[in-house]
């Protein structure tokens, strides 16, 4: 849990330019070391294996040159030499045995050396050039490698020594190799190695960055894009050049403009329907007012005042129906949504519009489906839809007509008919009732020409249909509201 957090933090706090550079940097860094370690030991045990090896075969090589020498002339002086127990060098012998054997490089002279002995008498007998005493260390055990410590004239040093007795001869051959000498070896051999490492480890660094910088390029292009962007014109960023993982956020980036377009396309609207709407009546209500104030009879004065609170009190409703309309418009999905029956929300409205409806002798009838009018919705939006519909039935029926609903419960949609037979509206302009401020002239009654506008989106929200016709007999007007089972109907 504490390395998540550490993580987050750190994610949190960092870019993610200079969090993915820190994790690769870190990454590389860690892997080069493990690599030099590695390289290290595994060269370390290299290099002492190829000098044990390299002993092993000067030893045998050696043994093959005292067993048979090249020309007869060579093999009896080497006879002599033995013989007689003269000391002499190995460039001297391997000079007159075949002049390749004599090639040694003089810096590798001094840390390589070897020594003859009879094994009968203990006696040296060929050794090479500044080779060191190890007469103390001849019966020690054979086909085996130590680290002895021997006098040379340099003063005393380590050295890795390696000994075999002759197959051809009754001799015992030592082989030495300087432990200092060996050690450089290997020093150079592994600072070679480690500035390889060094260069690989600086170009990495450098890819790194370059590769961070490419990777995160679509990104830059990105806040450039938005930030040169009008924001009374957000067109969508261009997905077809972005690479594969960042098209869900250019998709998700173009879904929200798309959003804040409706958004200020909705409250320019709205400023807009509101000056429309607004303007005249409050010009109408200043100068009811500038009236009053030069009135002296105060029964007129009490007239305009009137009529200023009755302006005001349109003008509260057409402002709430704005606002609601406002609400609405952005909605996709209603969260509040669950069963309703639509019968008794129209039972509900109908009671609460009768007193309306009476004031003008208008009769209220419904007639419900036989089964319960269930839809999956919200039910304060559909009483809004139903008191907008019947309260728009009552308002432009004649006093003593007659408004009817009705309900229909098919297999597949629930189907509502608000029927009235008032004063009707022309075919060529039933379409148009639904658009905003729509009223049609002569029609005597005040509104906002917002209701139906209202009644439109509520539908909208519930994946439904609403239309209009002529009732029958040819006079009236018909809403018809159509729901689908489909996406209405859920288990409780």
């Amino acid at each position: 849990m504490e390395r998540a957090n550490y993580f987050t933090f750190l994610n949190n706090r960092l870019s993610i330019q200079k969090f993915l550079s820190i994790c690769l940097i870190l990454l590389i860094s860690c892997s080069i070391f493990i690599l030099g370690v590695f390289n290290y030991y595994q060269m370390r045990q290299q290099n002492e294996d190829l000098f044990k090896m390299q002993m092993v075969n000067s030893a045998n090589a050696i043994d093959a040159l005292l067993s048979a020498a090249i020309t007869d002339s060579s093999k009896r002086q080497l006879s002599d030499l033995l013989e007689s127990n003269s000391l002499t060098t190995l460039e001297n012998i391997a000079g007159n045995l075949k002049p390749k054997i004599a090639q040694f490089d003089n810096v590798y002279k001094d840390s390589f050396a070897f020594q003859v002995y009879d094994r009968r008498s203990g006696n040296l007998i060929l050794h090479s050039t500044g080779s060191p005493d190890v007469s103390t260390f001849q019966k020690t055990e054979l086909d085996s490698f130590q680290t002895v410590k021997l006098k040379t004239s340099q003063g005393s040093q380590l050295w890795n020594m390696f000994s075999i007795n002759s197959r051809y001869q009754p001799y015992r051959i030592v082989v030495l190799v300087s432990s200092d000498f060996k050690h450089q070896m290997f020093l150079n051999l592994f600072r070679s190695a480690l500035w390889d490492l060094i260069t690989l480890y600086i170009f990495l660094l450098l890819s790194i960055f370059i590769v961070v910088q490419l990777a995160l390029r679509p990104l830059s292009d990105i806040r450039r894009a938005i930030a040169v962007k009008d924001p009374r014109k957000l067109e969508p960023i261009a997905v077809k050049t972005a690479p594969p993982e960042v098209i869900p956020l250019l998709n998700q980036l173009n879904i929200l403009f798309q959003k804040f377009s409706k958004v200020l396309e909705r409250e320019k609207r709205f400023a807009g329907d509101a000056a429309h709407e607004l303007k005249t009546p409050l010009a109408a209500l200043k100068t009811q007012a500038e009236v009053a104030l030069n009135l002296d009879d105060m029964v007129e004065i009490k007239k305009r005042i009137a009529n200023i609170i009755s302006g005001a009190d349109r003008y509260f409703y057409i402002i709430d129906q704005l606002l609601t309309l406002s609400r609405l418009e952005p909605q996709q999905d209603l969260p509040d949504k669950k069963n309703v029956n639509l019968n008794n929300i129209a039972e509900n409205q109908l009671a609460e519009l009768a007193l309306l409806a009476l004031q003008k002798n208008i009769e209220l009838e419904f007639l419900p489906s036989k089964s319960a009018a269930v839809v999956y919705a919200s039910e304060t939006l559909i009483n809004i839809l139903f008191r907008n519909l019947i309260d728009n039935a009552i308002r432009y029926t004649l006093d003593g007509g007659k408004v009817i609903l009705y309900s229909y419960v098919a297999k597949s949609e629930v189907l509502f008919e608000f029927v009235d037979n008032g004063i009707g509206i022309a075919e060529d302009k039933q379409k148009r009732i639904f658009d905003r401020f729509y009223r049609e002239a002569g029609t005597g009654q005040a509104g906002s020409g917002l209701g139906l506008s209202i009644v439109k989106e509520i539908v909208r929200l519930h994946d439904g249909q609403i239309a209009a016709r002529t009732s029958d007999g040819g006079q009236g007007l018909t809403i018809v509201l159509q729901f689908p089972i489909s996406k209405t109907i859920v288990s409780s």
